[in-house]
């Protein structure tokens, strides 16, 4: 039937058609009945219909809807078992109600909703399989403030495309979802309104890779908690906003290969990869971050690689590890990053960046790291501790700079026979050696060596200070240089 007015109802419940039913450029006047219909094949393509109601309707073929109007189309645990089209169609909904309803519904190959296709009052796909492709490429649902595509515990067969300037006004909530192919998410644009995520996807297990590149952007924030990606997540040159909030939450998110927020990136609003496993490289090369702050604590990442454009107001760190920085980094730098926005101390980030220096064998970086450690974990202690960290620090660095020993001790020397050359000590031995004032310098430095100048000669007046203070300086010398090897020995 082409190009028919139907002014009654049509009412086919429960009715069992062996044959296509095939049905174009009609106009209905009243809403259209299937509940708990069997058709071998239904095609209501390009006609204009108040309502659909196909509750629990079996489709033995194809249904098309292709290029219609209606009001409402509900296909709540209905069954398909060839393609569900929809491409180009026009949905509105009445009240509250879905503009399409299909939870539960069961579709043996695709889904396609392309062309145009529009829907005022989003999609309920809860608990829905759809054998092969889930397409929406340039369909626009509209749901503010509610879910624009409601589809938690979805599974698709292929590939869910959401492309080529595909608009989702309300949430896209994947909850769940189970995708054999590949998510794409290339050029789409999603406004959250007043639900609290543009998309939603917690626990969204994709066999292949998530592709949000080519302009995506998502006011609202992106939620990938828990969620499991079996390649890449692609993230370039996508904007993700939401102030005060985050743009990207991924706790515990697991990436098989790359997680790329790079080359015009932008995000506003924390990113929260707190525990994710990203087995390939996560990628900051070219990002802006000025507006976000990015918590990696606990996270396994195979490369860090790249540089934001410009620097995040704070990255948090602690438990991170990785296997490599790309490009490699001077440690001045290094560790620049590892202060920027840092708050209270943790050892563990210094004692990665260590470990991945001294790896390459850059054992002088290494020392570095540890030595910068060493001076942040002091500004949290008490004052006498932080005056004894000074001291460390001024004398051998923390056991990091060896060398100073021996320069401290040649000033010290120095010094001291400087001094009693110009101010004798008083002999009190009657065999006493010839006195040497830069042998008698280092008995008081060193008691432990007993070179017999000390106990010949008594100083007297100030010298009596002096040779105090340079014992007592020997004494600290020696201390610092017993925990500076003690430290080397549990290194090693």
């Amino acid at each position: 039937m082409i190009g028919a007015r139907i002014t009654g109802s049509l009412d086919m419940s429960h009715a069992r058609f062996d044959r296509p039913l095939i049905v174009e450029s009609c106009y209905f006047d009243e809403p259209i009945k299937l509940v708990g219909a069997r058709l071998a094949w239904l095609s209501l393509h390009d006609c204009v219909m108040p309502e659909v109601s196909g509750y629990y309707l079996r489709v033995e073929g194809d249904l098309d809807l292709g290029g219609s109007s209606m009001v409402g189309l509900d296909l709540f645990g209905a069954q398909v078992a060839g393609r569900l089209v929809l491409d180009g169609a026009r949905l509105g909904s009445a009240g509250d109600r879905f503009a399409l309803n299909a939870p539960e519904a069961v579709v043996g190959g695709g889904m396609y909703c392309n062309g145009g296709f529009v829907a005022e009052g989003g999609v309920n796909l809860y608990g829905a399989s759809i054998g092969a492709t889930l397409e929406f490429s340039g369909a626009r649902l509209e749901s503010p403030g509610r879910h624009a595509l409601r589809a938690p515990g979805l599974k698709v067969g292929a590939d869910l495309i959401l492309d080529q300037g595909f608009a989702g006004v309300g949430s896209i909530d994947l909850f769940a979802a189970e995708i054999e192919g590949q998510v794409w998410l290339s050029g789409a644009r999603l406004s959250s309104g007043s639900a609290r995520w543009g998309l939603s996807a917690p626990l969204l297990k994709v066999r292949g890779g998530v592709y949000c590149r080519g302009g995506f952007g998502c006011d609202g924030g992106v939620n990938l908690f828990g969620a499991q990606i079996g390649s890449t997540l692609e993230l370039e040159g996508a904007t993700l906003t939401n102030p005060g909030g985050l743009a990207l939450r991924a706790p515990r998110l697991s990436v098989a290969s790359d997680v790329t927020l790079s080359r015009g990136f932008a995000a506003t609003g924390g990113i929260d990869l707190t525990d994710a496993v990203i087995r390939g490289a996560l990628d900051l090369e070219q990002a802006h971050l000025s507006d976000a702050t990015i918590a990696l604590v606990g996270a396994q990442v195979g490369t860090l690689r790249g540089e934001p454009s410009d620097a995040p107001p704070a990255w948090a760190l602690d438990g991170l590890t990785y296997e490599s920085l790309d490009p490699h980094p001077s440690v001045t730098r290094a560790l620049r990053w590892l202060r920027s926005g840092a708050g209270a101390y943790h050892p563990q980030p210094y004692e990665q960046l260590a470990r991945y220096y001294r790896g390459l064998g850059h054992d002088e970086q290494a020392r570095t790291v540890h030595l910068a450690k060493q001076r942040h974990r002091r500004q949290g202690l008490r004052l006498a501790a932080r005056w004894w960290g000074h001291i460390q620090d001024a004398g051998l660095g923390y056991g990091y700079r060896p060398g100073r020993a021996l320069l401290w001790l040649i000033a010290l020397v120095a010094a001291l026979s400087g001094y009693f050359a110009a101010f004798p000590p008083h002999v009190v031995a009657v065999s006493a050696p010839r006195f040497q004032p830069v042998i008698y310098a280092l008995d008081l430095l060193v008691p432990v060596l007993g070179l017999g100048q000390k106990s010949a000669y008594v100083p007297i007046g100030a010298g009596e200070w002096v040779a105090w203070a340079g014992t007592l300086a020997g004494w600290v010398l020696g201390t610092t240089i017993l925990a500076a090897a003690t430290r080397a020995i549990a290194r090693n």
